[in-house]
């Protein structure tokens, strides 16, 4: 009988154990990160080239490149379209306390935006200079249009919150 009753103890004890468990590792801890996104708000869709520093290229011979710093092993094409009132980002990582330009600069060598019309000039955004359009998404004085974003990533066991602090430089009709 004795036996009996530590074993009914012991599986109680086991019982609470997972369940603390389980509530410890369900706790909620929210990440942070901050993208840079290229918008179109055009009226056609837009090529964008992107032109990286070395050290983000996959290999020399794909158009990959590093993507993310959130340690997922993203890789991105450095070719893509962006259909219109669409974004894409270009650039997230977990260092949330620096410029949206200052991060362009440290990730690309120069940035190419074709227009599908092709009436419009090429948008070239080089960090010293910009051909094409009135703003370069470089400069300290560039406009990026901020965004504070908060949503949950699943995974299999828990909801991982996520604060996002997103930068969009916008590209528009009537800064051509």
């Amino acid at each position: 009988m004795t036996n009996l009753i530590q074993f009914k103890y012991f599986m109680r004890l086991f019982e609470i154990s997972v369940l603390f468990i389980v509530f410890i590792s369900c706790k909620k801890e929210t990440s942070y990160r901050m993208q840079i996104l290229i918008k179109n708000d055009t009226d056609s869709k837009q090529e964008v080239q992107l032109f990286p520093k070395t050290n983000f290229l996959m290999d020399k011979r794909t158009n990959l490149y590093m993507y993310s710093d959130l340690g997922n092993g993203d890789y991105g094409n450095t070719n893509f379209d962006i259909k219109q009132d669409e974004s894409n980002n270009i650039f997230m990582t977990t260092d949330i306390n620096q410029e949206p330009y200052d991060l362009a600069l440290k990730l690309f060598d120069s940035i190419y935006i074709i227009p599908s019309n092709e009436d419009k000039t090429i948008m070239k955004f080089y960090p010293d200079t910009v051909i094409g359009y009135t703003k370069n998404l470089y400069d300290k004085n560039s406009e990026w249009f901020y965004e504070n974003k908060k949503y949950n990533e699943r995974t299999n066991f828990k909801n991982n919150p996520i604060e996002s602090y997103d930068y969009n430089f916008i590209i528009s009709t009537e800064k051509y």
